[in-house]
């Protein structure tokens, strides 16, 4: 399997119907101002009955986020827990300094991560 390409996940994001999304069921709901679906299980009888099928997926550019989604998701997970792997603190001496680029604890790159995505540990996480 090939890497993913991260012009390649930008670019099928920003393709993508803007989020949030939220899972409801069988539903994937859009959750900007009004709600508007993005997949639908709902199978209408007037269309199933006469060899339809259900909705599904509501446009081409979401169905292909979603399709990468199981591939990106891991790659990009695995590349920032590489890199805060890197830039973990070092404690002596104190104050703590960053392993990698030896800046106080938190280094701008650990800082720039943890912006925008919450590095807390789950209890029964394994590193």
């Amino acid at each position: 399997m090939t890497r993913p390409s991260l012009a390649d996940i930008t670019q099928r994001a920003e393709d993508a119907t803007e989020g949030p999304w939220e899972a409801d069921g069988r539903t994937v709901n859009q959750c900007v101002g009004q709600w508007a679906e993005v997949v639908s299980t709902e199978v209408s009888c007037g269309s199933y009955c006469y060899g339809g099928t259900g909705r599904g997926v509501e446009s081409a550019s979401d169905a292909e986020f979603i399709a990468h989604a199981r591939t990106d998701v891991p790659a990009l997970s695995a590349a920032i827990r590489d890199v805060l792997a890197l830039h973990s603190p070092v404690y002596r001496p104190f104050p703590p300094i960053c392993d990698r680029c030896r800046q106080a604890f938190p280094c701008d790159t650990y800082t720039a991560i943890t912006a925008h995505i919450d590095t807390t540990p789950k209890e029964n996480d394994r590193d």
